[in-house]
Parts: structure tokens; C-alpha cells; sequence
């Protein structure tokens, strides 16, 4: 969060080390979230919030604290050493000893290769295996989970308490030295896959008038326990607070939500000059919701980036009459859409309903939700702020909520809670949940 004024544009040409590079090209092969924070520092975030590793270069953010050489570190490798029975540097007097470099991924051996040669051979079946144990027991005690361990020894085939020394230990070995021996992209994989980063849950709202849909779905998944962010409005809302981001770096809106470790899901209500704004920072949506009518969605059409996030959207909520979108998207499999209507006889929802589909619409005075198997009544009509029944657009809203909650597996009863409890003054103010922004970012 402290060093959110210090994000760089997405559109700066970054100069990162080959061993970062190595980690974020995998990253992104990988479907692994990646942000690019400050190339002179080597520092990137893999996965998003509450899943977030932070790297810089090779060391996550949760790598052991004996990572440099400060003196006290150095005494402290020097104890470990001595309790592993391992002398250290100047400590042996061995004749015709040669140089070594032992990678150690993970706690794991991974390669031996003599420093006087041109690094093209892997000797690790050749070294002892007293030695393979004490080297990665040396890695555990120091809690390092990648370590470049340099050895000399006359003869790598016998124990190292016996032929040998350490001379140093480093931290952060450049991968690309091994390319000739490793596969760098699993090697960098299993790196990655050691402290497992991952994406949470993004609810991307489209739409001119999108706030209740956004309030609605952040309300239901607060009652559920579930840590927020938002984004609406120029505002970004995060454990209490709100800050106004307005005047600041495009991309800075999404990134601040991105760096929380608190958040565990992220709403982002968005118009189409928000989209075209921001550029979209990630590459998809678990949830795309569409709530503007057919002509304004016509319009979202001309622009190929919200075509890509439809079709990679794993899922999508929008309402049947818009049948230039449905239209444009008929690549995109039925299963995946949740269609809404204020009408239970619309044409689209009686097909979806005939093929096992969810969707939801009003039916007897009651909004429904028909799950795939039952048709289940969320709420009455007349349980509802009046304001709310007799504008449909807002109506549209509720139902759109109501599809959200269902796709992320929020129980019906939470959401009636939520319904249940809405003021009239949430459906007349804007910004009633604590949506406005409290402080300048």
C-alpha cells in the first residue's frame, strides 16, 4: 500500500533482470497474474491480493531473512556450517581443490557444475550423497528456499567433511548461468509454484449506471465474510476506507486492490470511458456483468478489448432482450450466461430454463432465481423500496445481484438478508455504502 505512488504505467518499457523476466514471462504463461512494480528496485507482484506474493528478482517477500552478508548473517552461517560439521572458507588446507556451484531450488539439489569449466555439464550424480543431505539441510536451517552454494573440494564424490569447504552462499543465483543444463521455464515454474500465486475472484460491473448492482454484490459478500475491494466511481473502497483516485496514474485504480493482502475478492464497476481508461489491468473476469440497455452495449461492441473479456469471462450475467449482444457472442456457450428478465415469459429465459440453465426474472410478484433444477423465490416485490419497483433499470440492477451471488456461490439466504434491508436511501444517494471517497488518495 506505502508504495502505491510509486507504480509504474503498464506502458513503460521495463528493464528487469533476466532472473525476473524469467519468473513473470513464466508467470504469464501460466495464467499467474503479474505486476510490474519498479524495475530499479527488480520488484513484481505474482497473483492478486490476498493470494499476492511480492518478489524482487528471485526472493519472495517470505524468503528467509539470511539473505545477505551482513556480518551477523555471516556469523550465523558460520554457526550453522560448524553444527552441520562443515569448515568454511580458510579452514582446510586440501591440495588441488577445485571450485563448485551447487543450485539449490526449493530445498532441492538441482545442479553441480565446476566453476572452471564452461557450465555445460551437471555433475549432481557424481556428488556424494553425505554431501547432497548436508548442503540441503544447510538450505533449510537458513529457510532458503533458493541458494546458490559455492564448495571447493578435491573430490566431490567423497563428503565434503572430508575433502572440502564452503565459501559462500548465494541468494540469488542467476538462472540463466544454467540454461545449458536446466530447462529454465520448469526450473522458474517450480519456483512460482513454491509460494502459490493466485488470482481473486474479480467481479467486473459494465455498465453507465451500475452502482446499486456493485453495492448490492459488495453488501452480499461482506455479510458472507468475505474481504472486499472496490472500485466505482473514481473511488476505490478497502477495508473501511475510501480514497479518491481521480487525478492519479491510470493504472494505479485496479493495482491498489491488487497489492492488498486483505482483499479477497475485487468489484470493479465500470463504464465505458473506465474501460477505455484503464485498459483493463488483468486479463479476465471470473463474473462479467453487463447492465446497460441493447443500444449503449452496441455501442461497447466497437471496442475489440470488451469482445476478449466476454468470451474470457468465465462467466457472464446480462439481460435477455439485449439481442445485440446476445448476437455478438454467440460463441460463447449458453452454459456459461446467466440471463435476467422482468419477464417470465421472455423467449431466451424459457429456453435456458428447458436446457437446465440458471437464470433470473420475475415471476407471481416474486424475484426467482432458477438454479439449473428449481425454480427458488428470492424475494416479493413488496418487500422492496417503492423507488426501486417502479424504476426498471434499478429493478434490472437486483436481479443482476441476485445472478452474482448465485455464480459465487453465496448462500440464497444472504442475499434475501441483504434485499431484505435496503433503504430507500441507498436506491435515491449514489454512494450510500460508504462508497465515497473519505480522503484523497
Amino acid at each position: 500500500m506505502e508504495k502505491i505512488n510509486q507504480l509504474q504505467s503498464s506502458k513503460v518499457k521495463y528493464s528487469f533482470s533476466k532472473n525476473a523476466r524469467l519468473l513473470m514471462d513464466t508467470a504469464q504463461k501460466n495464467n499467474i497474474p503479474v505486476l510490474k512494480l519498479d524495475s530499479k528496485e527488480d520488484l513484481f507482484q505474482l497473483g492478486y491480493g490476498k493470494y499476492s506474493v511480492l518478489f524482487k528478482g528471485l526472493k519472495a517477500e517470505i524468503c528467509s531473512v539470511i539473505s545477505s552478508n551482513s556480518k551477523s548473517n555471516l556469523a550465523i552461517i558460520d554457526s550453522l556450517l560448524s553444527s552441520l560439521g562443515i569448515a568454511t572458507k580458510g579452514e582446510t588446507n586440501q591440495i588441488n581443490q577445485e571450485e563448485y556451484k551447487l543450485l539449490v531450488i526449493n530445498q532441492e539439489l538441482k545442479a553441480v557444475v565446476k566453476e572452471s569449466t564452461s557450465l555445460d555439464k551437471n555433475l549432481l550424480n557424481y556428488l556424494n550423497k553425505q554431501t547432497k543431505e548436508l548442503i540441503v539441510n544447510l538450505t533449510k536451517s537458513c529457510t532458503l528456499d533458493i541458494a546458490e552454494i559455492s564448495i571447493t573440494s578435491s573430490d566431490i564424490r567423497i563428503p565434503i567433511t572430508q575433502t572440502g569447504e564452503v565459501i559462500a552462499i548465494n541468494s540469488t543465483p542467476n538462472l540463466i548461468n544454467y540454461s545449458s543444463i536446466l530447462d529454465l521455464e520448469e526450473l522458474s515454474y517450480q519456483i512460482i509454484n513454491y509460494y502459490q500465486p493466485a488470482r481473486v475472484p474479480i467481479i467486473t460491473v459494465l455498465g453507465q449506471e451500475n452502482n446499486l448492482a456493485v453495492k448490492i454484490i459488495n453488501s452480499v459478500l461482506e455479510l458472507a465474510g468475505v474481504n472486499t475491494g472496490v472500485y466505482l466511481s473514481h473511488n476505490i473502497h478497502v477495508r473501511g476506507s475510501s480514497f479518491n483516485i481521480r487525478n492519479k496514474t491510470k493504472n494505479i485504480n485496479l493495482n491498489m486492490l491488487f497489492q492488498d493482502k486483505e482483499v479477497e475478492a475485487i468489484i470493479n464497476g465500470m463504464s465505458k470511458s473506465n474501460l477505455e481508461e484503464v485498459n483493463l489491468e488483468y486479463k479476465w473476469s471470473n463474473l462479467l456483468i453487463l447492465t446497460d440497455d441493447q443500444e449503449k452495449l452496441a455501442n461497447y461492441l466497437e471496442n475489440h478489448l470488451l469482445i476478449s473479456q466476454i468470451i474470457e469471462s468465465k462467466k457472464l450475467v446480462l439481460n435477455s432482450k439485449n439481442k445485440a449482444i446476445i448476437d455478438a457472442i454467440d460463441q460463447v456457450k449458453s452454459d456459461k450466461i446467466i440471463y435476467c428478465s422482468l419477464e417470465e415469459n421472455n423467449l431466451v429465459i424459457q429456453n435456458q430454463i428447458k436446457a437446465n440453465n440458471p437464470v433470473v426474472f420475475i415471476k407471481a410478484n416474486n424475484l426467482v432465481l432458477f438454479d439449473g433444477e428449481d425454480q427458488l423465490p428470492i424475494i416479493s416485490l413488496n418487500r422492496l423500496p417503492q423507488s426501486l419497483i417502479e424504476n426498471p433499470n434499478l429493478l434490472k440492477d437486483v436481479l443482476f445481484a441476485i445472478a452474482a451471488s448465485f455464480s459465487l456461490q453465496i448462500p440464497i439466504f444472504v442475499t434475501r438478508t441483504i434485499l431484505q434491508n435496503l433503504e430507500p436511501e441507498l436506491i435515491l444517494k449514489e454512494n450510500k455504502l460508504n462508497l465515497t471517497a473519505d480522503k484523497d488518495l
